[in-house]
C-alpha cells in the first residue's frame, strides 16, 4: 500500500507547476528589460551575467513541486533573491546616485500579496539594509545628501505599511463574503421561510455591493411571468412587477442569461425599461446590476441592484452579486424540495396508520395460527410413513371438525371405477350417535351431483352462509343434526395439480354455547369464514399428497409416453441463428418456453440467453466435430436462461449448421425440448412426502414475504413519483431497503426449499474469511441502529472444504436470530446496545468458530428442541431457520452445539473439518 501511494505521488509530479510560472513570468520580463538598459552601461558585461545568473536561479525553482511552492516560508525565498539581485544591479549600475534603486518596491509590494503586513515590513527591512550596505561601500562615494537617502528609506518603509494595508483590506473582503455565505446557509439549512431566506439574500446583496434598492423575481412555471420574491427600496410599499416578459432590462437578462451591469442609468432608460416609478420619486438610480438567477442551464429568475451613483459598480460587484444568485437558485430549489417533502410525509404517515392497523389484526391470528400449524404438522408427520387410509382419513375428519367447529364434517375421496363417483370415507359428528347415523346417509355422489358433486366438478371451493332447502339429502341430513337446521356451508376440493383426488365438507358453523350435554344446539350467526377456507384448504393439500403417493409411479410413465408423442406430434421451438451467432428468427413455442419475445432477443448473441458461455462453445465445438453427420447434432442435454435472469431451463437441444454453395456457413437452425416437466415429474416421486411440509411452511411466511414486498412497493411507488426530486442520500436509502427486503424475501423462500428439497452441496477449498466476504456489510448495516457486529478470523489461514452459498446460509440464519434477540432485549431497555460476536480458531483437525449475542437468550425449557422443525420461540417463525442449519452443517461432517443464559445471551459452536489436500473426487 505504501509502494502504491509513493508511485502514485512521483506520477503526478509535474515541474515548472503554474504557481512557478506566476512567479518567473514577470522576474523574466524585469531582467530582460535591466539587459536592455545595461547596454549603455560601462559595467553592461556584469550586469548581464547577474542577470543570468538570477534567471538560472529562478528556472532551478521550477523543479520545485507545486505544493511546496504554496507554502508561505517559500514566498520569502525569491523575493530574497530579489533583494540580492536587485543590490547587485544598483551596486555596479551607479550606486545610491542610480534611480534603480526603485526596482526595491517590485518584491516589497509582491511579497505583500500573500504575507500582510509582517511580510512587507521584512522584506522592506532587507532592501533598507542592503541600500545602507551599498551607499557605505561605494566608492567613490556618491553626493547624495543623508537626509535624501533617509527618506529613500523611509519610502520603502511607507510602501510596505500601503500594501499590507491593502492585503489586509482583501483579506477582510473575503472573510465578509465568507461569513455573508455562511449567514445565507445556515439560514436555508434551518426551517426558516422561503421568502425570509430570499430577504436575507437580497439585503447581503445590497451591503456587499452598497447599493440602496434592489429587488429578486421568480419565474412562475406556469404563468411564465417575472414574480416579485423580495425587494428592498424607497418608497416602503413600491412594487417591482414588470409589465410584460419581453420588456425591460429584465426580459433581456432572462433572454441572454448573461449579467448586466447599467453604468449610467439615463432619463429614457427610466421611460424605456423601468416604468414610471424612477421618474415618480427621487432621489433616483443612476447605474444598476442585473445578473439572472441559474439553475444549470435553466433561468430561475432575476436578482437586481440599484445605486444611486453613476459608474457605481465594477466587474468585482458583479461577480459577488452572481454568487448571490447561485444561492438563490438553490434556496428556490430547496424550497421546491420542502414542499415535495412535507406531502411525501403526510403520504407516509398516512401509510404507516393503515400498516399498523393491518399489523394489530394479524398479531390477533398469529397464536390461533400457530396451534393449527402444530397441528398440522402431526398430519404431515404421518403422511411420511405407511399409513392406514382409514384411520388417516379419520384423524383429518377430526382435525376439520375440532378446528373449525362444524357441527358435521365429511371427507369424499374418488372411487377406483371410472373417475366418476366419489364416496364418503369418513365423517364426524357432535355425539357417536349423530356420527353413526350420518355415516349411513349420502354414501356417495356422481360428478355434479348435489353440492359435493358440483365442487368435484368445477375444482372449485364453496363457502355458503345458507343452503337452498332443494340440495339433494338436505332433508335427511337436517332431522339427523342436534340444530334441526342446515345453515352454513364449506367444502374444499383435493387437488394436486389439475387432478382432483376428492373434496372436504363442513356443515354448520356451531355457536360458542354450542353443547349437546346442555341441549344448547345454537349456531353461528356470520358461518364459516375466509381463515375457516384456507385452513380446510390447507387440510386438503395434505390429504392429497397421501391419496397421490400410491400412483406417482403409474403417472410418470403414462407422463412419459404423453411427453415423447407430444415431442413428435407438436410444434417444438426453434431458432434460427445467422453466421455470427446473432439470433435471426425466433418462433412462439421458443417465446412461451425462453420467456423472451421475439423483439426483444432479434439481432443479439446467442450466448446472452444460454447458461454460459462455455456451454455454447461446447456445443459449437460438438457441431464443427460432427462433419461425417453433415454437421448436425442431436438431442444435446443444456441448458438455457430463462427472461428471469437466473432460472436455468433444461433442454434436448439438436441443432444443424447451414452451408451456401461455396460451403460458406451462413446460418444455424435448432429445435429443443424443453425437459423441465419430465424432471420435475421424476423428483416428483422421492419428494412427495415432503411437500406436505412444504404447504404448512408456506402459510406461516407468506404474512413476512408479504410485508416484505409491500416494503418493495412502497419504496418503488416513491421512486416512481419522482427520483429527480430526492436526495441521494435519501435514494440510497431506499435503494438499500428494497435490496434488503427483496433478499429477505428470497432467503424466506430458500428456507422452505431446503426443508424439502435438501440441495447436494457444491463443496470446494475455502477459508472463513470467503464465506463472510459479501455478507458482512450488509450484516454491519442492519445491525448499525441496534448495536454492532464484529468478526474476528484466525492469524493464519486456514482452508475448510465447504459450500460457500450454504455456509452463508447458516450464518444468516444464526444472525437473523440474533437480531431478533436483540430486539426482544431492547424492548425492556431502550438504552440496550448489543453485539454480535463472530470468532474462529483452530483446535488439531478442526475449524472452531463461534457465533456469540448478548440477546434476550434462549429459555432452559426450549434449548432441547430449537432445532426441531417447525419448532419456533418467535411469532410468526417457520421453525425452519435452525433445523436447516444443523442439516447443513451434518452434511458437511461438522457438528452444532449451543449454550444459553435466559437474559443474558447465546453462543453457537459450529466445529468443521479442515481441508487436508486429498484430492477432490466427484459430489
Amino acid at each position: 500500500m505504501i509502494k502504491h501511494h509513493q508511485g502514485k505521488s512521483r506520477k503526478g509530479y509535474v515541474p515548472f507547476s503554474p504557481i512557478w510560472r506566476e512567479i518567473f513570468q514577470t522576474r523574466f520580463a524585469l531582467c530582460v528589460c535591466i539587459c536592455i538598459f545595461a547596454l549603455n552601461n560601462t559595467n553592461r558585461a556584469l550586469l548581464i551575467v547577474f542577470a543570468v545568473m538570477y534567471v538560472l536561479l529562478l528556472t532551478l525553482m521550477g523543479l520545485i513541486n507545486d505544493r511546496t511552492l504554496q507554502l508561505k516560508k517559500m514566498r520569502f525565498i525569491p523575493a530574497f533573491v530579489d533583494i540580492i539581485f536587485i543590490s547587485l544591479i544598483v551596486f555596479y549600475s551607479g550606486g545610491t546616485g542610480s534611480s534603480w534603486y526603485l526596482i526595491y518596491l517590485f518584491p516589497i509590494i509582491s511579497v505583500s500579496r500573500y504575507l500582510g503586513y509582517l511580510g512587507s515590513l521584512f522584506i522592506a527591512s532587507e532592501a533598507t539594509i542592503a541600500y545602507l550596505c551599498i551607499y557605505l561601500l561605494e566608492v567613490p562615494a556618491q553626493d547624495l545628501a543623508p537626509s535624501v537617502f533617509i527618506l529613500r528609506c523611509l519610502s520603502f518603509l511607507g510602501i510596505a505599511f500601503v500594501a499590507g494595508n491593502l492585503s489586509e483590506k482583501r483579506r477582510r473582503d473575503e472573510a465578509r463574503l465568507i461569513k455573508t455565505f455562511t449567514e445565507i446557509d445556515n439560514a436555508m439549512l434551518s426551517d426558516m421561510e422561503p421568502r425570509k431566506v430570499f430577504n436575507l439574500i437580497l439585503n447581503k446583496g445590497l451591503e456587499l455591493t452598497a447599493s440602496e434598492m434592489g429587488h429578486i423575481r421568480l419565474i412562475d412555471s406556469k404563468t411564465q411571468e417575472a414574480v416579485e420574491i423580495a425587494a428592498v427600496g424607497q418608497p416602503k410599499h413600491h412594487s417591482w412587477e414588470l409589465r410584460h416578459l419581453d420588456e425591460g432590462i429584465s426580459h433581456k437578462v432572462i433572454a441572454s442569461k448573461e449579467p448586466l451591469i447599467i453604468q449610467a442609468i439615463t432619463k429614457s432608460h427610466l421611460v424605456k425599461y423601468l416604468g414610471t416609478y424612477f421618474r415618480l420619486h427621487k432621489p433616483r438610480p443612476r447605474s444598476a446590476i442585473f445578473v439572472p438567477i441559474m439553475f444549470g442551464d435553466i433561468v430561475k429568475g432575476v436578482i437586481a441592484v440599484y445605486s444611486r451613483q453613476r459608474f457605481h459598480y465594477t466587474r468585482r460587484d458583479q461577480d459577488r452579486l452572481e454568487s448571490l444568485s447561485s444561492l438563490s437558485a438553490m434556496a428556490q430549489k430547496n424550497a421546491d424540495l420542502l414542499k415535495e417533502q412535507q406531502e411525501r410525509l403526510l403520504r407516509l404517515s398516512e401509510a404507516e396508520a393503515r400498516l399498523k392497523e393491518e399489523l394489530t389484526l394479524n398479531e390477533e391470528l398469529l397464536k390461533e395460527q400457530q396451534e393449527r400449524l402444530k397441528l398440522l404438522y402431526k398430519i404431515g408427520e404421518r403422511l411420511k410413513g405407511d399409513l392406514d387410509l382409514d384411520a388417516l382419513f379419520n384423524e383429518v375428519v377430526d382435525l376439520t371438525y375440532n378446528q373449525l367447529d362444524p357441527e358435521e364434517a365429511a371427507l369424499f375421496v374418488v372411487g377406483d371405477g371410472d373417475g366418476e363417483t366419489i364416496n364418503k370415507v369418513a365423517v364426524k359428528g357432535p355425539t357417536k350417535e349423530v356420527t353413526d347415523r350420518l355415516a349411513s346417509i349420502e354414501l356417495s355422489y356422481r360428478v355434479g351431483e348435489s353440492l359435493v358433486g358440483d365442487i368435484f366438478k368445477t375444482r372449485t371451493h364453496k363457502l355458503l352462509s345458507s343452503v337452498p332447502p332443494d340440495v339433494e339429502y338436505v332433508d335427511k341430513y337436517r332431522p339427523v343434526l342436534p340444530s334441526q337446521k342446515i345453515c352454513h356451508y364449506i367444502g374444499v376440493p383435493l387437488l394436486r395439480g389439475k387432478e382432483i383426488l376428492g373434496v372436504i365438507r363442513a356443515i354448520n358453523k356451531r355457536g360458542a354455547d354450542y353443547s349437546p350435554e346442555r341441549h344448547e344446539h345454537a349456531l353461528s350467526d356470520h358461518g364459516f369464514d375466509n381463515d375457516d377456507l384456507q385452513l380446510m384448504q390447507t387440510i386438503a393439500s395434505q390429504v392429497a399428497v397421501a391419496i397421490q403417493n400410491a400412483k406417482l409411479l403409474e403417472k410418470y410413465g403414462e407422463a412419459k409416453k404423453y411427453y415423447e408423442s407430444l415431442v413428435i406430434n407438436s410444434p417444438d421451438p426453434i431458432i434460427v441463428l445467422d453466421n455470427k451467432g446473432n439470433i435471426k428468427d425466433f418462433n412462439k413455442a421458443c417465446e412461451k418456453v425462453w420467456g423472451y419475445t421475439r423483439e426483444e432477443v432479434e439481432g443479439k448473441p446467442v450466448v446472452d440467453y444460454c447458461e454460459s458461455a462455455r456451454h455454447v462453445k461446447e456445443i459449437s465445438r460438438a457441431l464443427w466435430a460432427a462433419k461425417a453427420d453433415g454437421y448436425r447434432i442431436r438431442n444435446y442435454g443444456t441448458k438455457i436462461r430463462h427472461s428471469d435472469g437466473e432460472t436455468l431451463i433444461p433442454i434436448s437441444l439438436s441443432v444443424s449448421l447451414l452451408h451456401n454453395e461455396d460451403g460458406k456457413l451462413i446460418a444455424a437452425i435448432g429445435v429443443f425440448k424443453d425437459l423441465r416437466e419430465l424432471l420435475l415429474l421424476k423428483e416428483r416421486i422421492i419428494e412427495s412426502e415432503k411437500m406436505a411440509d412444504f404447504d404448512t411452511v408456506v402459510r406461516t411466511v407468506g404474512h413476512d414475504i408479504k410485508h416484505r414486498i409491500g416494503v418493495i412497493l412502497s419504496n418503488t411507488k416513491l421512486l416512481l413519483s419522482g427520483p429527480d426530486k430526492v436526495k441521494q442520500s435519501e435514494l440510497m436509502e431506499m435503494y438499500t431497503e428494497i435490496k434488503d427486503s427483496a433478499q429477505d424475501s428470497i432467503d424466506t423462500i430458500q428456507y422452505m426449499l431446503m426443508a424439502t428439497k435438501p440441495k447436494p452441496p457444491q463443496k470446494k477449498v475455502a477459508c472463513v474469511e470467503d464465506i463472510f466476504r459479501n455478507i458482512e456489510d450488509r450484516m454491519k448495516r442492519q445491525i448499525s441502529n441496534l448495536g454492532k457486529f464484529s468478526i474476528s478470523f484466525p492469524e493464519a489461514d486456514h482452508d475448510i472444504f465447504v459450500d460457500i452459498e450454504q455456509m452463508k446460509q447458516v450464518f444468516w440464519n444464526l444472525y437473523n436470530n440474533s437480531l431478533d434477540s436483540i430486539k426482544e432485549r431492547r424492548a425492556l431497555d431502550q438504552n440496550f446496545a448489543g453485539h454480535i460476536k463472530v470468532s474462529a480458531e483452530v483446535n488439531c483437525d478442526h475449524l472452531l468458530l463461534a457465533w456469540e449475542d448478548d440477546g434476550m437468550g434462549i429459555r432452559a425449557e426450549d434449548l432441547p428442541h430449537i432445532f426441531e422443525a417447525f419448532y419456533t420461540m418467535k411469532q410468526g417463525g417457520s421453525g425452519l431457520g435452525l433445523y436447516i442449519s444443523k442439516s447443513i452443517i451434518e452434511v458437511h461432517e461438522g457438528r452444532v452445539a449451543v449454550e444459553s443464559k435466559y437474559g443474558e445471551g447465546t453462543c453457537f459452536t459450529i466445529t468443521l473439518p479442515l481441508w487436508e489436500g486429498e484430492k477432490i473426487t466427484e459430489q
